[in-house]
């Protein structure tokens, strides 16, 4: 019996990395990359992608993202959302008011997942794709507390030495493994109805 590798992916940090790269490399296709990460004997468990949908930006922009959002969850990615908020910034020396938007959950989201799973020890494995060192705790909890293998796995420039110093292992994504794990131009759900990567992805 292969042993069972789950995937918990921070999706702004990822973007943000893949951004750092070539931004043809956006239409990015999780569960083909996730196999990559596999080892002879391993498979791929679940899937599960943090994020939040984008607002207060233009209508392209959200257009984009609910298209590859869409094209995801038709692979099998499990999409978990949280917020996005609009806040009002008020320089105190200019007094100039700016808008700022916050993606707010998904980091909280993400590990309470990765311990509810850890517990229920429903995995071999559990890799964590992110350079987020708020995510350390619960990644040595998990570990620790539960005995679970977890991976954590770095973005392209992403990378957080407090991870790697705590963690004591680590994985980084290859420009050649995203490379390679890019989704079709064109996708066609099971409805029919037809998905195309947007021109600037």
């Amino acid at each position: 019996m292969k042993s069972k590798l789950n995937f918990y992916v921070d999706g702004f940090n990822l973007y943000f990395g893949l951004r750092t790269l070539n931004s043809k490399y956006k239409w990015l296709d999780l569960m083909a990359l996730c196999e990559v990460l596999c080892r002879p004997g391993q498979e791929v468990g679940e899937v599960k992608y943090f994020t939040s949908r984008i607002t207060g930006a233009d209508a392209a922009k959200t257009k984009r993202q609910s298209i590859y959002l869409e094209a995801l969850a038709s692979t099998g990615v499990n999409i978990i959302y949280g917020k996005f908020q609009t806040k009002k910034i008020k320089c105190q020396s200019c007094r100039v008011t700016s808008i700022r938007h916050e993606e707010k959950e998904s980091d909280v989201n993400l590990a309470s997942c990765l311990l509810v799973d850890a517990v229920e020890g429903i995995a071999d494995h559990y890799l964590v794709i992110s350079g987020d060192s708020d995510l350390i705790s619960p990644m040595e909890l998990a570990r620790d507390r539960y005995g679970r293998d977890v991976i954590p796995v770095f973005p392209p420039n992403r990378h957080s030495s407090e991870i790697k110093r705590r963690m004591h292992k680590h994985i980084p994504l290859s420009e050649a493994s995203i490379r390679q794990s890019q989704l079709p131009p064109v996708i066609t759900k099971q409805d029919g109805y037809v998905l195309c990567r947007p021109d600037e992805w």
